[in-house]
């Protein structure tokens, strides 16, 4: 005698078939695909940024938005000689700033797009006029450049002129680090961005037919978005225990934010907010010293421009200066690279 089945026990067996389905087919997406890429592996592209959605290489090409891309290097040349240069870049003017001893070499606005090669952002410039060019353009490594520029020396812009060249590479040591999730967000504004904090610079500069060896350090910064009516006072300070700083005020209007990014020797990031970043000294209009406090994180620092290692620029100042203090328990005294584009013309200082 057949038995029917009952309207609950034909649900009840639906039921389990639609489970059995929905587990076969969770196992079926999460088997392991061998054809998937890393990213998690920094020293390799692709790679992502834990936490963010920022992919690289295709970020380094990113051309959504206002684009900056400022780089600050200290070099040792061949019988201890400094060179600190400067790489300013920006849809609107280009710079290259080279500071010798303390003292200005060059520093002209120069012409050009940045280009994306083979997938990383490749950047060339050309100066109309004068035969410079400027290049930047990966190497084939993960976050690794190869950097080739010849400039007029001297003020000289003849084509009798002397010319310095520039042969560098520049190669992080670190993964590169961002902040809040990759964004930063302000009165309605924002960019996006990422620091490679502590790249190795080496290579040669050639002058007068003179060449020489040379190492140091760099600090690769490439921000992109809706600025707007954002400025800022950012500083990058690095530090004898691998330890590098990005301490950075920004305005809106009336809106301000304040934090310090601590970027460890393994490349582990911490932001620090609930910092104060107060000018307390101001020069052709900008900030010339700032004291940096919090007395939840023990800090108390201080920086001063360097006036013969800055230029001041239409809009915005760039070089180096000095920054002393404490934080943390932890005696800073260093060189630092900085960037400001604010104007406190009409700004009263405390």
């Amino acid at each position: 005698m057949d038995k029917k089945w009952s309207t609950n026990q034909l649900l009840h067996a639906t039921f389990t078939i639609i489970v059995i389905l929905i587990i076969v087919i969770a196992l079926i997406i999460n088997l392991p695909d061998d054809d998937k890429e890393d990213e998690s592996d920094w020293t390799e592209y692709p790679y992502v940024i834990p936490g963010t959605d920022l992919r690289f290489p295709d970020v380094e090409g990113e051309t959504e938005g206002e684009k900056w891309i400022s780089i600050g290097m200290k070099l040792e040349l061949s019988g201890h000689e400094e060179l600190h240069i400067v790489l300013l870049y920006h849809p609107n003017f280009k710079s290259t700033y080279l500071f010798n001893r303390g003292e200005p070499i060059y520093e002209e606005n120069i012409r050009g797009n940045m280009v994306l090669k083979e997938g990383v952002g490749g950047m060339t410039f050309e100066h109309d006029g004068y035969g410079m060019n400027d290049t930047i353009e990966p190497t084939g490594d993960a976050f690794s450049y190869d950097l080739n520029a010849w400039i007029p020396s001297n003020d000289n812009f003849t084509d009798h002129g002397e010319k310095i060249f520039l042969n560098l590479t520049l190669e992080s040591n670190k993964p590169p680090a961002t902040l809040f999730d990759g964004q930063v967000q302000l009165n309605h504004r924002y960019y996006n961005l990422f620091s490679l904090t502590d790249c190795y610079v080496r290579g040669s500069v050639e002058e007068n037919g003179i060449t020489k060896n040379t190492e140091g350090s760099a600090w690769f910064e490439h921000q992109w978005g809706d600025f707007g009516t954002l400025d800022w006072d950012w500083f990058s300070v690095w530090l004898d225990e691998d330890i590098e700083l990005k301490i950075v005020h920004l305005s809106s209007g009336t809106h301000h934010l304040d934090y310090i990014m601590y970027v460890g020797p393994q490349g582990e990031i911490t932001t620090i907010e609930g910092v104060s970043i107060d000018v307390t000294s101001k020069h052709r209009g900008y900030g010339h010293i700032w004291d940096i406090t919090s007395q939840r994180y023990d800090i108390d620092l201080s920086i001063t421009v360097q006036d013969e290692m800055t230029v001041y620029g239409a809009g915005y100042i760039v070089g180096f200066g000095s920054i002393e203090g404490t934080m943390d328990d932890m005696d800073i005294d260093t060189e630092i690279y900085i960037e400001s584009t604010i104007s406190y013309l009409e700004i009263p200082l405390p």
